[in-house]
């Protein structure tokens, strides 16, 4: 049968009818005979006629994962990229690349170059954000983890979960950059955010008593047991 798809092929007279041939023969060697190798090749031979093909695209992703081809998985993702236009496809599609280079190539510039590029297309792509968190704060990358929080920050529309950006954003600016004053102003704008945030309301107040700031303490220490009843609240 292979022999004969060969033919087919070599008779074909249009690059569609040479591909189609070729997509058959690799069918045969995947599923009849068990060749992935040879699959492989005869997907790679179609790809050469009908360049973008889906099927073929998305059956040598899934063939070089098989094999554990990380770097060729990697390569087909990027073809594909080429013929794709939905964006939430894309989105999805670069971030596996990340993770892939992340987990399987242990290449943390090429993962963090993926992730950007789907927040290029897609700011504040939440997955992308954290995984570029993930990676920067694993590599003590402090000044890009505050980077990237700064991205997260400037794509959310929410007072809750601005303010919580901004509490993480002051927990890195003390505790990594002992950049004291910068923590303050995240807090302060946390709780501008989120008037009822604990996680903004109980550091910021502590600093203002540490201080002996009282004017700018007391009304928050009037505060506090308001968002701690209301934590109770079922």
């Amino acid at each position: 049968l292979v022999y004969l798809l060969e033919r087919k092929h070599g008779w074909a007279g249009s690059a569609e009818a040479k591909g189609q041939a070729l997509l058959q023969m690799a069918e045969v060697h995947q599923h009849k005979l068990e060749d992935v190798n040879s699959a492989i090749q005869a997907f790679e031979r179609a790809l050469s006629e009908t360049p973008g093909h889906r099927h073929a695209l998305d059956t040598l992703q899934a063939l070089y994962g098989e094999e554990q081809l990380w770097d060729k998985v990697i390569e087909t993702i990027q073809r594909k990229l080429e013929v794709i236009d939905a964006l939430e496809e894309r989105i999805d599609l670069m971030c596996l690349q990340g993770q892939i280079s992340t987990d399987e190539l242990m290449n943390v510039a090429q993962a963090a170059s993926f992730y950007d590029q789907a927040l290029i297309e897609a700011p504040g792509h939440p997955p992308a954000i954290d995984a570029l968190i993930a990676l920067y704060t694993g590599e003590e990358r402090y000044e890009k983890v505050v980077e990237t929080l700064e991205k997260k920050l400037a794509a959310l529309e929410d007072e809750e979960a601005i303010c919580a950006v901004h509490v993480e954003l002051a927990k890195v600016w003390r505790d990594e950059l002992d950049n004291q004053a910068r923590a303050l102003e995240h807090l302060e704008s946390g709780v501008d955010a989120d008037p009822m945030s604990r996680d903004a309301l109980m550091p910021l107040a502590a600093h203002y008593m540490d201080t002996e700031a009282w004017i700018k303490a007391m009304p928050l220490l009037e505060r506090i047991p308001d968002v701690v009843n209301a934590e109770k609240e079922p």
